[in-house]
């Protein structure tokens, strides 16, 4: 691949996603999803089927943190690959989770990337 001469190409160390938790929370994890699709359009019966489990939500202070480096980082370059996303699931049957959205100018979600030095 070319790059700009002026780019700064640097290997990943990890990435996190870190959201912020308004209730006492449940255990979630992260499973992956079939196809891309939009919010708007979705419903509970045209809703996409999840695969297996990504990555385990951790509570970390105020917020669940997920390591998403091994679904976001290509390993033998270091740099991001294609994803389709990701589904949060509540675990077994320990209620709901109420948490902020990306949009969220009181409490956003934080996107969390390490390089490489």
């Amino acid at each position: 691949k070319k790059f700009d001469d002026n780019a700064i190409i640097e290997e990943i160390e990890y990435v996190k996603l870190n959201i912020p938790r308004l209730n006492k929370g449940v255990e979630m994890a992260a499973f992956g999803i079939r196809e891309r699709f939009c919010s708007r359009r979705s419903t509970w019966n045209n809703k996409v089927d999840s695969t297996h489990k990504l990555a385990e939500c951790r509570v970390q202070g105020p917020y669940y943190s997920i390591d998403l480096t091994d679904i976001l980082v290509d390993k033998r370059t270091g740099m991001l690959k294609k994803s389709n996303g990701l589904l949060l699931k509540a675990l077994g049957d320990s209620g709901f989770a109420a948490i902020s959205t990306a949009d969220s100018y009181y409490m956003p979600q934080i996107l969390e990337i390490k390089y490489i030095n």
